[in-house]
């Protein structure tokens, strides 16, 4: 049993230490990739600083758990120690899914507020073991339930936001494509952490503590490599790319070319758009624009598809992008909410995520961007 306990022991180090020096190399590659972007002033620098400091604390929880003496004959304590470690790495990657939303910019204090509590918690629980300071069962009970609780909460909330924003976006099937492995990182995460909470619980043994850590660890680096991809795209952007709605990619398609019929239509399609502008519903769909225009779904989704590699949902989007660009043409000072609401979009989610494709930037660095150009151009008349 002794020996059970000691190898049990050396892979929970060794686990530690693995993730120890992937959190430590992501936080530094973050640093200077934070440099790099506030050097251009780019607004998803906020985002990302959260991100790098919750991967701070996380590598420096991980050290000090090397340094210190963590092995307790307290079996409450110790239980509460490797529960509150797994949560602590699950925090990031919670608030990176979550950050698909504008409206998460507005909670980043909440955010970092749960990460600094977690983390001080767990420096508390490393040092209360290594100091050998005896603690009784209902204050482990009732003190790590409260903080368990809070955290929770916290969690469930930026949880909440994401799957508000894949339920916004469901009917898009080249954008549910690209989040199919953030709901894979998603589910794999609550069932990795669940599976281990349930099993502790059942049967007071943390033997699913270093898979948890080990499967949420590759699941940060998957992450990590994701933002470094959403940076390496998207921060060139307003240095070399400009929107140029007269001119939408057109999809080369003889057989569209040679069918009278498609081409009457994507007229039709274009003139009605231009003129009755029903874009500006947000709860317009597909098939009302068909009997307006006297054809099918099919068909009409078939043409738009076809000759504009575009499907409904985008082409909408892409007129109410041009309706956003009139819009703070107009009113320099005009809302985000407001663009939002005026331009036809149901969801701040929704309208996010036609920001990224159609700007290549969220709205708030996009309209940062455009009232700074605004104001120049102001000036130079």
């Amino acid at each position: 049993m002794n020996n059970l306990i000691f190898a049990s022991g050396i892979t929970n180090s060794t686990i530690e230490f693995f993730s120890f020096v992937v959190f430590i190399a992501f936080c530094t590659s973050l640093v200077f990739q934070q440099v790099f972007i506030r050097n251009i002033n780019h607004a998803e620098s906020d985002g990302i600083g959260v991100i790098t400091v919750v991967f701070g604390l996380n590598a420096f929880i991980l050290l000090l758990r090397q340094v210190v003496n963590v092995n307790t004959t307290n079996e409450y304590l110790s239980d509460f120690s490797y529960l509150s470690l797994i949560l602590q790495l699950l925090y990031p990657i919670i608030f990176y899914l979550s950050w698909k939303s504008e409206q998460i910019f507005k909670n980043q204090r909440y955010f970092m507020t749960g990460a600094l509590l977690l983390s001080l918690v767990n420096i508390i629980i490393a040092l209360v073991i290594h100091a050998e300071i005896p603690v009784s069962k209902e204050i482990i009970v009732f003190g790590g339930g409260t903080v368990i609780t809070l955290v929770a909460v916290n969690i469930i909330f930026f949880l909440f936001k994401y799957i508000v924003f894949v339920n916004s976006v469901r009917n898009d099937i080249q954008l549910m494509k690209s989040e199919r492995v953030n709901i894979t990182i998603l589910f794999t995460c609550v069932l990795t952490v669940s599976s281990a909470i349930v099993n502790l619980l059942h049967t007071g043994v943390n033997n699913l503590y270093s898979p948890a850590l080990f499967i949420l660890t590759v699941c940060t680096f998957i992450i990590f490599y994701k933002l470094l991809r959403t940076s390496e795209n998207e921060l060139p952007y307003f240095e070399h790319h400009t929107v140029n709605y007269e001119n939408v990619p057109i999809r080369s398609n003889s057989a569209l070319l040679e069918d009278g019929k498609s081409a009457d239509l994507k007229l039709r399609l274009e003139k009605y758009f231009e003129k009755e502008r029903p874009y500006l519903n947000k709860d317009l769909s597909i098939n009302e624009v068909a009997v307006i225009l006297y054809t099918n779904k099919t068909y009409l989704s078939k043409v738009i598809n076809e000759s504009m590699g575009l499907n409904f949902n985008q082409y909408l989007n892409f007129y109410r992008m041009k309706e956003v660009d009139r819009l703070i043409n107009d009113d320099i000072d005009i809302s985000i909410q407001e663009l939002c609401k005026k331009s036809g979009f149901g969801c701040m989610a929704s309208f996010t995520v036609a920001f990224r494709l159609f700007k290549g930037a969220s709205p708030a660095d996009w309209c940062k961007h455009k009232r700074m150009q605004l104001n120049q151009e102001n000036m130079g008349h």
